[in-house]
């Protein structure tokens, strides 16, 4: 089963009851360390990450994805690094139009 199938966690993000984080201890084998690593996840990251599943496979850019969330798009940029590095999210550069409307090539995201 694959994240695109079973995004439930993306729900839990959002549920104040549900942690958002998992630990490791440094005595843990590094696979261990790796997938609390990967679990850290912030609730804006969800909600980009959870943006990006529904689109898919269509590639979004950040502006894209700031209105598919309704979040700023100061807010969503920021979030793309770290899910990249955790490996939910894939990108590529395409030509589009920026916040301002000009046509830029802009780097645009999608989920895994």
């Amino acid at each position: 089963m694959g994240k695109r199938d079973d995004f439930s966690w993306v729900d839990r993000m959002f549920d104040p009851d549900e942690p958002t984080e998992a630990y490791a201890r440094t005595t843990d084998p590094t696979p261990s360390q790796e997938a609390a690593d990967r679990m850290k996840t912030t609730k804006a990251e969800a909600r980009v990450y959870r943006a990006l599943l529904d689109a898919f496979p269509r590639w979004l850019t950040v502006v894209q994805i700031a209105e598919a969330t309704g979040m700023t798009l100061w807010s969503t940029s920021p979030r793309m690094a770290p899910l990249w590095r955790k490996g939910y999210v894939e990108s590529t550069e395409i030509k589009a139009p920026n916040s301002t409307g000009n046509i830029v090539t802009m780097t645009a995201w999608r989920a895994k």
